[in-house]
């Protein structure tokens, strides 16, 4: 399979994931700052599975091993994928 496939599958399975999060929290589509919340939960809350299924996430670690995630662009009005800062 192609890697931008690959990219592309692993983005709109993880925009799903935070759009619905951000929906049952808020019933806004994206509330400021829900990428972040979302990554903070995949990387250190245990009950994470009880929020998230199982294919999203896999997704949203995938994106997160290769460096990438999910951040909301206000110029263009809705999320990208962008490249995390390396550590």
């Amino acid at each position: 399979m192609p890697i931008e496939y690959e990219m592309k599958i692993l983005k709109e399975t993880v925009e799903g994931a935070i759009r619905k999060f951000s929906e049952d929290k808020s019933s806004i589509s994206w509330f400021d700052g829900v990428e972040d919340s979302v990554m903070d939960i995949i990387e250190n809350d245990i009950h994470a599975n009880e929020i998230f299924n199982e294919y999203q996430m896999i997704a949203m670690r995938e994106l997160l091993r290769r460096g990438y995630w999910l951040k909301w662009d206000e110029e263009i009005g809705r999320p990208i994928l962008r490249r995390l800062p390396q550590s």
